[in-house]
């Protein structure tokens, strides 16, 4: 019987689900939930670039470039920020104890270690549609959580999937 809940949400079509298993989990078991996002800094792709420095083509200079891409990056973590608080306030405002945790770096490290410091008895994940080179290169999130936790991990499927949780 799990007393504490890790959901992993991406901010992503599947956080939807996430959230909706975390709420009846967390009301069938009485858990306490802990909704935990891991914003991965990236680079801003080119096309987002020329729509931040104008509407035509420009050769930017590489320190204005700079300066876009922390702009950029700042502007994106902060409504990831903002997204992340409204999925926790929607669990709280339905009577759920939950927690949200906002955490930059890379995401599997980073929610192995938040499993293993809160002690987590359960995790709720969502999976992607799959896609051969992003898993040959980058590896799947879910797939690595689902090795390496030390707790039973719920796997939910893409949305739109009727085979149902795996």
């Amino acid at each position: 019987m799990p007393r504490s809940i890790l959901a992993a949400i991406d901010l992503a079509v599947s956080s939807d689900q996430v959230l909706a298993a975390a709420k009846e989990y967390s009301e069938a078991f009485s858990a306490k939930v802990y909704l935990v996002h891991v914003a991965e800094p990236g680079p801003i792709s080119e096309a987002a670039l020329m729509i931040l420095s104008s509407e035509e083509e420009v050769d930017l200079e590489p320190e204005v470039k700079f300066a876009l891409d922390r702009k950029a990056e700042a502007d994106r973590l902060r409504a990831e920020r903002h997204a992340f608080q409204g999925l926790r306030r929607k669990l709280s405002e339905a009577g759920v104890d939950a927690t949200a945790i906002y955490i930059e770096g890379p995401t599997v490290d980073k929610l192995l270690l938040e499993i293993d410091r809160l002690d987590i008895d359960l995790v709720i994940i969502g999976s992607h549609a799959p896609s051969f080179l992003r898993d040959l290169f980058l590896g799947s999130t879910t797939k690595e959580v689902v090795r390496h936790a030390l707790c039973p991990v719920l796997v939910l499927p893409p949305a739109g999937d009727e085979h149902g949780p795996i």
